[in-house]
């Protein structure tokens, strides 16, 4: 299996603001950012199994943008917005 190169950038893919712990596996490479990221968090890293690390759906990425970053918590809106972005 590929490496997934982790870095301060990208790390909201495998890390939900607020929690205390994030999820790695052996297949992710964190960047030093990545790293300081963590630190400065107080973040506890877990190291699971590529098979019991949770991957994220599409629309559940979309769905955590929209409440994480837009503050979105319409819970009639948000599935309105997913279906317009998915395309059904």
């Amino acid at each position: 299996m590929a490496k997934k190169l982790i870095h301060k950038n990208n790390i909201h893919e495998i890390y939900k603001e607020g929690e205390g712990e994030i999820f790695l596996s052996k297949e992710m490479i964190l960047t030093p950012s990545a790293k300081d990221f963590i630190r400065e968090k107080g973040i506890t890293p877990t190291y699971k199994e590529i098979s019991k690390a949770k991957e994220e759906t599409l629309e559940e990425k979309i769905e955590r943008i929209l409440k994480d970053d837009f503050h979105m918590e319409d819970k009639k809106l948000i599935p309105k917005i997913l279906d317009k972005i998915m395309g059904r």
